[in-house]
């Protein structure tokens, strides 16, 4: 087995020396019945697999020259976008491709499960779908096709979902609908489809279950152990399992590749207008730009995006802050703002008051702090039945503006949307990944308001308090919101 990986050369006259000269094409019938194919060895000629994959290709004039020009038997020529590409060549533990539609995320699977299954005999590898109608569809056929491209023998039993391809190892293909059934088989790597169709819970079970198969010990030739590595490929799912196990936030051995549509050249010319004009913009970003998005209708805070609200901004030596806060026991939350409407930090999940207390003197001394809480803290006695949270934070030091009961929920909603919309509030996102994911992520629930079974809540609730102190009233635009109607008007 001879593979070549290398970048695309512009001329195809000198990438096709790579290539035994040019012969007549081996033709081989597959012999079928019920359940098991079978396909012959070739017998004649020279019958050497090749699989050439063309790295970093998207000339689409040198594409197409290549593909009119003669190719060598038993030879598999293939050819990856950039983004394809750098999913390619990731040697990190566990990948992740998510691209946006007919980005070539299935391509680039088949092209790297064959590579690794050609490269280490006696490897077994597993390929996973949500169902396996997916598999048996989309999957399954195309591995067959490039089998039979390259000249390999194989056994493929349809009923087991199994290509035992002759002389290497096996390809074993499984659903992820039922993780209980992930069991009693183990693999050298995996490749994973559309996991982000699946609810966050049933993701992440599969996932636990795919990578403890993930064990099957492989040699290099320089007698070091071959890594194992299991690579998932998917299309954005709103925030969902891909969010949070790769978009979130850096974890050790989880990197990723995003891919828009656009780079794939071989898409008909109005394929990615006419997706453009039928989809939403929520859409667009997630199934065209591979970009992880709110897809829920009834978006709280339609007006943020980090992009457009990002800034980063300096707490000034000694400055004045401004903190809202909201009160929960084990999930007290903090927003620190500036002098200048600029949010600059966070506080989140302090079990009570007190330590939320001594979290904020230890990481501002030297500052002058105002406290704009709940007003439930009155009342309330998160860890001393004989004073309430106002009073501890009074006797921290902190300068506390309350209010008798807190503005209505929707009115804070409107007054963080205009400030939003009229580019007036700013958000560190660096320093604030709980707040901007809140902001992204909330959406109102089934009564009309937003929905607090999300836990994204107690951070939002903390900005509104701040802003609702002294900005509320003050916008001209709330008072047409008020006698002109519905929350329609800004959302």
């Amino acid at each position: 087995m001879e593979i070549y990986t290398k970048r695309f050369i512009e001329n195809i006259e000198e990438q096709l020396t790579l290539l035994h000269p040019p012969q007549e094409p081996q033709v081989i019938k597959r012999h079928c019945t019920d359940e098991i194919w079978d396909t012959p060895a070739p017998i004649t000629g020279d019958t050497t697999p090749r699989l050439i994959i063309n790295q970093y290709s998207n000339s689409p004039a040198a594409l197409k020259a290549q593909q009119s020009a003669p190719q060598a038997i038993n030879t598999l020529t293939v050819n990856l976008t950039p983004p394809q590409a750098d999913i390619f060549n990731k040697t990190c533990p566990y990948p992740l491709f998510v691209g946006g539609y007919a980005s070539g995320k299935s391509f680039v699977l088949i092209t790297t499960a064959l590579h690794d299954l050609l490269s280490h005999r006696g490897a077994n590898i597993a390929v996973y779908n949500p169902t396996y109608d997916l598999n048996r569809l989309n999957l399954e056929p195309r591995f067959l096709d490039a089998l039979d491209n390259l000249g390999i023998p194989y056994t493929y039993n349809k009923s087991s979902a199994i290509i035992k391809v002759h002389g290497y190892g096996d390809i074993i293909f499984r659903s992820m609908d039922n993780p209980l059934k992930i069991i009693a088989y183990q693999v050298f790597r995996s490749y994973v489809d559309e996991i982000d169709t699946l609810t966050k819970i049933k993701a992440t079970q599969v996932w636990e279950k795919i990578i403890a198969r993930n064990r099957q010990s492989l040699y290099l030739p320089d007698g070091t152990l071959a890594p194992n590595r299991v690579t998932a490929y998917s299309t954005p799912e709103s925030f969902n399992f891909t969010y949070a196990t790769w978009g979130k936030e850096q974890k050790i051995g989880y990197e990723y590749v995003q891919a828009a549509t656009q780079s794939n050249p071989h898409l008909p010319p109005a394929y990615i207008e006419n997706l453009t004009n039928s989809y939403p913009a929520g859409l667009v970003k997630a199934y065209l730009q591979g970009e992880w998005c709110n897809l829920t209708q009834g978006t709280v805070y339609p007006y943020f995006t980090r992009e457009t609200c990002h800034k980063s901004n300096m707490v000034r030596r000694g400055e004045p802050l401004h903190i809202g806060m909201d009160f929960n026991k084990y999930h007290m939350a903090g927003v620190v703002f500036n002098e200048r409407l600029e949010i600059v930090d966070e506080f989140v999940d302090y079990s009570d008051t007190p330590a939320m207390c001594v979290a904020i003197k230890a990481k501002y001394p030297g500052h002058t702090i105002t406290i704009y809480p709940d007003a439930s803290g009155a009342q309330s006695r998160s860890t001393d039945a004989t004073k309430s949270d106002i009073s501890i934070l009074q006797g921290y030091g902190f300068k506390v503006k309350a209010r008798k009961a807190n503005p209505r929920i929707d009115d804070r909603v409107v007054s963080v949307n205009l400030l939003f919309q009229n580019n007036e509030l700013w958000v560190d996102t660096k320093a604030c990944p709980n707040l901007t994911e809140a902001l992204e992520q909330l959406v109102y629930d089934d009564n009309g308001v937003p929905d607090k079974k999300s836990g994204l809540d107690h951070v939002i609730d903390a900005l509104g308090y701040r802003i609702a102190w002294d900005k509320m009233a003050a916008q001209p635009a709330f008072a047409h919101y008020k006698a002109g109607g519905t929350i329609s008007t800004f959302f």
